[in-house]
Formats: C-alpha cells, structure tokens, sequence
C-alpha cells in the first residue's frame, strides 16, 4: 500500500499534534481529551485542504501594454 502526499502529510501533521498533546495537562475527563483529539484532527484537515487549494490556484494572467516602436527620422521612440 502506497501512501499519498495528502495522506503522509496527515500522518506527519497528527504524530506532531499527539506529541504537542502529550503535554497538556490530563483532565481526567474523556469529553475533553475526545474534543482536543477532534479539534486536531479538524485541524490538520484544513490545513491539508488550504495547502491543497494553494497549489491548485490558477496563476493570474498579467496583461502588459503593447510597445509600438517607430523610426521617428533615424531616433528610435517608443510609444505605450
């Protein structure tokens, strides 16, 4: 089983978050250590998908002004 980039990413992304957890004071209650595992995992999810939509964007189209160039009697000018 081959692992793609997205889904290595999230890998990388929830070992990180679960060694940042590791410090977190334990409550002792499951609902909060369940919420903090969910707010991770929504996390890395939106961080993969911008970094997705980031690389997918389509480059903008600059549009230059055209540069006529003239022999004005043997002096080169130029006109925009």
């Amino acid at each position: 089983m081959t692992l793609g980039r997205g889904s290595l990413g999230a890998f990388v992304l929830h070992v990180y978050g679960l060694l940042i957890l590791s410090y977190v004071p334990d409550t002792g209650q499951v609902w909060s250590n369940a919420l903090m595992q969910v707010l991770l995992i929504v996390a890395i999810a939106t961080l993969l998908t911008g970094m997705k939509r980031w690389r997918t964007r389509p480059p903008t189209l600059v549009l230059l002004p055209r540069l006529s160039v003239e022999f004005n009697q043997g002096a080169l000018t130029g006109h925009a």
